[in-house]
């Protein structure tokens, strides 16, 4: 038994849905999300633009690049080039809120220790030196991130017009923010630049362009160096799905090299120091420091990812939900081809790896790959919604 429209703006309002949902289609859905994903995409970038972001991070790579291009040059000059152009405040902040920054922004020897960390992202140095001679170094850095982070967008925008899926675009849009999409492109890293490159590459490796794909990956490598662990996990979803290892597998031996030949061009203290400072304990000064490799002292950089990730971040959760979308869909009698399976074990096994082997906290970190599952599952889904809005 149905309840009675008994009053004139019930009567209304029943036939306004009866006219307007026999007028809805598919095609004019698409039209609508992909719009409005574009108009979504355009406003965060506009919004980053204007409302700029400084870290520690972009002063250690103004030094890194300073004194790996010129290696007698000081390094402490990333700390004037931040003094212009962030608000006072920033700066106080960047430069004496904790002991650790206290010391990099006033003894030249520990902030100079630390450039090996940076300067690893080689593809990221010389980006910033070649484009700091027309931009200077602020610029270079924050246009790098923009235009990075606008071409992530439009690569999802792509990607969903291409394979007929825009219906998933508000699923999309809202990973984006979960991951902090903005933040991405409002503070400068190497980091933006290196998931562009990777979405392009995957999505190019969908649609059987290996080459392409390859280079790009090798690009986002220079950018950031756990690209290795995306190519390793490739390459293992390639054999698990019985897909050719031969491209894929001579990309990982070309990085495995290029990972030592970047760590000697660049005096890098190895995986072990890097870990431990950035996971286990900051120290003021790398000066000297070589501490042992201990277990405990790896299970405990673990404990602090797996407690930061859970209370500060929201990849866990974005992740949490993608596996059991795909388990559903799959028992569901979803089929994602070979193709498609190799890339989404692929991601999962990467998210695992990167955070094994290194386990930084950060949505960033994990954003291409969680962003690359979720275009994935709508691609495979292909979302129609109009028959059940005219239902």
């Amino acid at each position: 038994m149905t309840d009675a429209v008994n009053t004139p703006l019930e009567k209304a309002g029943f036939w306004a849905m009866r006219r307007t949902g026999s007028l809805v289609s598919d095609t004019g859905l698409d039209w609508v999300m992909g719009v409005g994903f574009l108009l979504f995409v355009l406003a965060i970038s506009t919004v980053a633009v204007f409302q700029p972001g400084y870290s520690f991070d972009l002063v250690a790579y103004f030094g890194a690049t300073i004194s790996f291009i010129n290696p007698t040059a000081d390094p402490m000059q990333a700390w004037e080039l931040l003094r212009q152009a962030a608000p006072d405040a920033v700066y106080q902040d960047l430069s004496a809120s904790n002991d650790y920054r206290l010391a990099q922004s006033s003894d030249p020897s520990a902030f100079a220790s630390n450039m090996p960390l940076y300067s690893a992202k080689i593809g990221y140095i010389y980006l910033l030196h070649w484009l700091s001679a027309p931009l200077g170094f602020v610029k270079a850095a924050l246009w790098s991130s923009h235009v990075a982070g606008l071409l992530l967008g439009l690569i999802c925008l792509i990607w969903m017009v291409r394979e007929k899926c825009l219906q998933g675009a508000p699923l999309v849009a809202a990973v984006l923010l979960a991951s902090n999409y903005f933040d991405a492109l409002s503070y400068p890293s190497p980091d933006i630049i290196a998931s562009m490159l990777t979405l392009a590459a995957i999505y190019l490796w969908l649609k059987l362009r290996e080459m392409p794909a390859i280079a790009l990956l090798f690009i986002a490598f220079l950018f950031r160096p756990d690209t290795l662990i995306i190519v390793f996990a490739l390459l293992l979803a390639s054999l698990a799905y019985g897909q050719s290892v031969k491209r894929i597998g001579a990309l990982f031996v070309a990085l495995l090299a290029s990972s030592v030949g970047i760590r000697n061009l660049t005096d890098h203290p190895g995986w072990w120091v890097h870990y431990y400072f950035s996971t286990v304990q900051i120290q003021n000064t790398l000066v000297g420091f070589e501490p042992a490799f201990s277990v405990m002292a790896w299970a405990k950089g673990q404990a602090r990812g797996v407690f930061m990730s859970l209370t500060e971040f929201n990849w866990p959760v974005l992740l949490t939900f993608i596996v059991a979308a795909t388990l559903a869909l799959k028992q569901a009698g979803m089929v994602f081809g070979a193709r498609r399976g190799t890339l989404m074990l692929a991601c999962f096994l990467a998210i695992g790896g990167k955070f094994v082997v290194f386990p930084l906290p950060d949505d960033r970190i994990y954003m291409v790959l969680i962003l690359a599952m979720t275009l994935l599952l709508i691609d495979t889904l292909q979302p129609r919604l109009a028959r059940s809005l005219r239902n």
